[in-house]
């Protein structure tokens, strides 16, 4: 959502755009798709150990996507 930048601000209509195919798209091939890219934090299209590491750090395991 920040383009790759660190330390973006984006706006509530941007977040609401990004993951309305969550809500409004069927396609869970979309969905997954869009997860996928959202969890890829360094945006070099693989799902590291690093990139994990940090989204177990910073996401609460007792949530949806934890």
């Amino acid at each position: 959502m920040s383009d790759g930048l660190d330390l973006v601000k984006i706006t509530l209509a941007k977040f609401f755009d990004k993951l309305k195919a969550f809500v409004l798209d069927e396609d869970k091939q979309a969905q997954a798709k869009l997860a996928f890219k959202i969890l890829d934090l360094d945006r070099d299209g693989l799902l590291n150990i690093i990139n994990l590491l940090h989204l177990y750090k910073n996401i609460p395991t007792n949530t949806l996507l934890g």
